[in-house]
């Protein structure tokens, strides 16, 4: 529940004894929207009153009263400008918490009142050059802040900014050349690139070729500090770094510079270091120039940018030989420190750049793995296992941007670039054990020192052997997370040899096992989990099958589950084999009875075209004589269907050779014969003599006149 008005007013009165049931009670928009115009003002002036108070903590309550009720839109309006005022003046006269506080309010107060146009008209735009003056002038006292809100100013005003862009460049060019920059917090650093790289926006005209020459100018004095490397190793044992070099020399040069030169001396060699600095801080501004973003379009190099980081990385002492003048060990050893510093500085410009360019940096694949891979410490054919663990840092990060850059692929055919890779990770999670310090001995004249000494190396030789474990010493967690990362992409993404895949899967199987028995409540971490489940899905070339070592790992896992117990999904309802035999049955019956009708029917229409063809002829050739029912016997319905019948089989014996037997043609000639209808023949034909069974028998002769078919047969 929120404090009524009228109580926050009394509390305001004074200072008050605790801010924050205030702050959560003014958080409530509705209290803020249902006050009066009175309640606005007596409140707004005592926080007014708290805020213009000479102790800090009267002061602190005021800002952040501000803050909050600066959020409704009425009293923002209404008093907005007055704010203002009072903040800048707390910046003017305050240092530390309370400056720091300041900067963040006026910057929360001008974000709501951009956008809003009658706002911005009335109270932002009045107040910005103030705000940007005095922001540059309290640089050195909140960097961070003042610079954060500097940056917002310049994106969103650059017109308003532009008279102080070359003040704000001179501050921020000399602090990047303070010696001191390198061990800057890295927030501090990135906001201070970043607004470098958004300076160019404030140019009147054309700031993409403003733009196009700060990065070609960062890239011409990247090459001038890697040229100096040439005072202690020999260039001319890599040709590539030479033609390298002379590549980014057709780049051009720009006349300005931002850096200082730099005093390199060998009586000192910390200053050797300067050398590494100097890169980071230019592969840190050049990051920033490609990443952020801009109001413009501008064009960028990326094949240029890539030949820089060759350059960086060709700088290997694996290539390059020392010049007889470097003798010194430990001028030897810093420039060692020097050029991994610079390896590690190339990695992390990577790793930051493929988040924002990601597939246009695959058009460079193999370049950039190549060049990374000379980065790996190699002591002859081998790994060079010291130099790895002293440089785990580097290695880590590599290892991390490689899982990152290959991770933007689904599968690769080559995997020779990717093998050395492997090996340095399986390297690094390997046990390790303390190394043993050996210690020279002085030789005394007396047997019993030896015997003592030889018994005192004896017990400590002992303890080696019989408690190895107390003498291993622990794998850093972030070594084993970017690890198990790398291993996560690259089993997804290439065929591991087999040597190379039984070690992956040697370290996974006895981790899993490992932290199971360390845990009350034997689990395996998820990101270990997914990583077995990812060896059963992509097995590669190995012909062991793990997955009954993973499924006793993860019991319960449904995935496996499927593998362990391939099953099909249960059928709908259960058939019994009897229905299934009468169902075929009925449906042989069905076919069988169509197929019948669909015989007789074709036969049927065999007939009708049959007797079409013979009485064509007849009707179209000869016309049909005149009918004279006086020459004509009346016949029995009997005697018609006998005469209709002889004239039916007579035609299918002319026209169709039929091959059925007799008792098939009768009954079809029977079944057509009732569909035919009967005509009157003329009595001038020619007569057929058929003799009726019943007349027969009755002794009665009947003459019937004959039938003239024989000129129609003989004319077919």
């Amino acid at each position: 529940m929120s404090i009524p008005i009228s109580v926050i007013l009394e509390e305001l009165k004074t200072t008050p004894t605790s801010v924050i049931p205030l702050l959560r009670s003014l958080h409530n928009k509705t209290l803020l929207q249902s006050l009066s115009k009175s309640e606005i003002t007596h409140l707004t002036s005592r926080i007014l009153n708290l805020a213009k108070s000479h102790q800090p903590y009267p002061q602190w309550c005021g800002i952040n009263l501000i803050r909050v009720i600066s959020s409704d839109y009425s009293i923002l309006a209404g008093y907005g400008s007055i704010f203002l005022d009072q903040l800048l003046k707390l910046v003017e006269n305050s240092q530390g918490k309370i400056l720091v506080n300041c900067i963040d309010v006026i910057g929360f107060i001008c974000s709501e009142i951009r956008g809003k146009p009658g706002l911005t008209r009335e109270i932002l735009t009045p107040k910005l050059g103030p705000i940007i003056s005095l922001f540059i002038e309290k640089l050195h006292l909140a960097p961070f802040e003042i610079l954060k809100n500097l940056v917002v100013a310049i994106r969103f005003h650059p017109t308003t900014f532009r008279p102080y862009g070359n003040k704000l460049s001179a501050k921020l060019v000399r602090l990047v050349n303070d010696v001191g920059f390198v061990n800057y917090p890295s927030k501090l650093k990135d906001v201070v690139y970043e607004a470098l790289a958004v300076l160019p926006g404030i140019e009147k005209s054309e700031p993409e070729q403003k733009w196009s020459n700060d990065v070609f100018g960062l890239i011409g004095e990247i090459k001038d500090v890697v040229e100096v490397f040439q005072e202690f190793v020999h260039f001319k044992d890599d040709q590539d770094l030479i033609d390298n070099l002379r590549k980014l020399e057709k780049s051009g040069k720009t006349e300005s510079k931002m850096f200082e030169d730099l005093n390199i001396d060998l009586n000192s060699p910390n200053s050797i270091f300067q050398l590494s600095n100097r890169i980071d801080i230019s592969l840190g501004l050049l990051k920033s120039y490609l990443i952020t973003e801009s109001q413009f379009t501008v064009k960028v190099p990326l094949g240029t940018i890539i030949t820089v980081c060759e350059v960086l990385t060709g700088l290997n002492l694996r290539m390059l030989r020392f010049k007889g003048d470097i003798r010194d060990e430990d001028v030897k050893s810093i420039i060692r420190s020097s050029i991994a510093n610079i390896h590690h500085s190339v990695v992390l410009f990577l790793s930051d750049i493929v988040d924002v360019y990601k597939g246009a940096l695959l058009l460079h694949f193999h370049s950039i793995l190549g060049m990374l891979e000379v980065i790996i410490p190699m002591k002859g054919n081998k790994v060079s296992y010291d130099d790895l663990i002293s440089n785990e840092g580097l290695i880590i990060d590599l290892l991390i941007f490689v899982a990152k850059y290959v991770s933007l692929v689904k599968h690769l055919d080559d995997n020779t670039q990717l093998l050395p890779f492997v090996d340095v990770s399986m390297i690094l999670v390997e046990p390790r054990s303390k190394p043993q310090k050996e210690k020279e001995q002085k030789q005394d004249g007396q047997k019993k020192n030896k015997k003592q000494k030889k018994k005192g190396n004896a017990a400590a030789l002992s303890d080696i052997l019989s408690h190895e474990h107390l003498f291993l010493e622990s794998i850093p967690a972030s070594t084993v997370s970017a690890v198990r990362k790398f291993i996560n992409v690259i089993i997804k993404t290439i065929t591991l040899s087999p040597s190379q895949h039984y070690k992956v899967l040697r370290y996974l199987i006895i981790e899993s096992i490992n932290i199971r028995h360390i845990n009350q409540q034997h689990s395996v971490p998820q990101e270990l989990k997914q990583l077995l489940i990812d060896c059963v899905l992509f097995p590669g070339y190995d012909r062991v099958n793990i997955l009954p070592i993973v499924s006793s790992i993860l019991k319960g896992d449904q995935l496996l589950s499927v593998f362990n117990n391939p099953r099909f999904p249960p059928l709908p309802r259960y058939v019994r084999q009897e229905e299934l035999v009468q169902q075929d049955l009925d449906e042989e019956e069905e076919d069988e009875e169509v197929e019948e009708t669909n015989d007789i029917g074709s036969k049927k229409r065999k007939l009708d075209e049959l007797m079409a063809e013979a009485g064509n002829p007849v009707q179209d050739n000869e016309p049909e004589p005149e009918q004279d029912d006086s020459k004509l016997f009346k016949k029995s319905k009997q005697e018609v269907n006998e005469v209709e019948t002889n004239t039916l089989e007579e035609v299918v014996q002319d026209k169709v050779p039929v091959k059925e037997t007799p008792k098939a043609v009768e009954e079809i000639v029977e079944t057509v014969s009732a569909s035919v209808p009967v005509e009157t023949v003329p009595a001038s034909s020619s007569t057929i003599s058929h003799a009726d069974d019943d007349s027969e028998e009755e002794g009665d002769e009947i003459e019937i006149p004959e039938l003239d078919l024989g000129e129609s047969s003989d004319e077919e």
